[in-house]
């Protein structure tokens, strides 16, 4: 599967990593410019939103209301966001705009491994958070997880996120393309070791974790439908919860869907490469990088605490302009009322005595 910026040996179905070395998916692709400056317009939306957003929701736990355990892995997960934001979003989009890989051997090796760092990070994120929500509210006879424990879990996730990602590491390089440009692929020792892991990662990032998210979510939903009405009046807030992390969800499950069918596709499928195709990759990779960029926005829309809270930063910080104005101004005034205090004093002395007090 492909975690790179570029692909050479999903994109092509090279047989051995030689054939790699002689091609490119952009040799002979000439972009329309309308299309160029559209993926441009849509890409510079996510990375405002992805990196601004995710800076909020990291911000607003720093507020003592806003730590709880469910809001500490809301707030891992809008790192990963906003790392992906802030690195992959601009590489890519820079890649898509010049047609090859300006940034040597080290980042393609750290951005072709840090992608599924952070998949597998964001993942990790979504089940822990089902299942701390399936503790409170399905098995709420056992002791609720602390802050402290939810730290500890978010330090596993990140740790054991390095493991499936590695061997991009191993076989992502900068290699000289066709034109005598530098491309960052994926150089397998054959063609079934790369199908083999587009496989894994596909299983194991994406159908088995939403499958027992969703089965958690299920009998969490049953379980909040069973109550009376008097313990569904009480449980409201947990319902909006539920909903709201529902709804993250999906829209992983949405946003990721177009990337891993056409990874696997290009792997098994042996399928020509047309601009068709080429055009396909770049909007599953615009999808995937979306996910990114939406959940801020649907903390905002479906949660009060996060909403308030963004409210009370931004204006905070329209008050901080505001006050840096008014305090320019106000210097600005002092230093007028202060040379009409000197010209009035330069009008009752010499022409010299005017002039050095105005040097001064």
């Amino acid at each position: 599967m492909n975690m790179s910026a570029l692909n050479c040996s999903a994109i092509i179905n090279a047989s051995s990593s030689t054939n790699c070395t002689a091609w490119s998916p952009f040799v002979g692709y000439s972009e329309p410019t309308e299309l160029a400056i559209l993926r441009l317009l849509a890409y510079a939306v996510i990375f405002v939103l992805g990196v601004g957003g995710n800076l909020l929701v990291i911000l607003a736990i720093r507020r003592p209301q806003m730590k709880s355990v469910t809001n500490v892995f809301i707030t891992n997960l809008a790192v990963a966001d906003f790392l992906v934001c802030l690195l992959n979003v601009p590489m890519v989009t820079t890649l898509g705009h010049l047609g090859y890989w300006p940034f040597g051997e080290f980042m393609c090796k750290f951005l072709s491994s840090f992608q599924g760092v952070s998949l597998s990070a964001s993942v990790g994120t979504l089940i822990a958070v089902a299942a701390d929500r399936f503790k409170m509210i399905v098995l709420y006879q056992r002791p609720n997880t602390k802050i402290y424990q939810a730290y500890m879990y978010v330090a596993l996730i990140w740790i054991s996120s390095t493991a499936l990602p590695f061997p991009l590491l191993l076989f992502s390089h900068v290699i000289q393309g066709p034109n005598g440009k530098d491309l960052c692929v994926e150089i397998w020792p054959d063609a079934s070791s790369r199908k083999m892991y587009t496989l894994l990662v596909v299983i194991l990032l994406y159908f088995i974790p939403l499958g027992a998210i969703s089965v958690l979510y299920s009998l969490i939903i049953r379980k909040l439908w069973s109550l009376s009405e008097s313990q569904k009046v009480s449980q409201q807030r947990q319902k909006r919860i539920v909903r709201m992390l529902v709804i993250v969800v999906i829209l992983f499950a949405v946003c990721w869907l177009p990337y891993h069918i056409l990874f696997l596709y290009l792997d098994f499928g042996d399928p020509q490469i047309t601009y068709s195709m080429l055009s396909a990759i770049m909007s599953t990779q615009w999808f995937i990088y979306s996910n990114s960029a939406c959940n801020p926005i649907v903390y905002a829309v479906f949660n009060t605490n996060y909403r308030r809270e963004f409210a009370r930063m931004l204006r905070c910080k329209r008050n901080e302009r505001r006050a840096g104005k008014n305090n320019e101004i106000k210097m600005n005034r002092k230093e007028l009322e202060k040379n009409i205090s000197i010209t009035d004093s330069c009008e009752d002395d010499s022409v010299t005595s005017c002039m050095s007090t105005t040097a001064i």
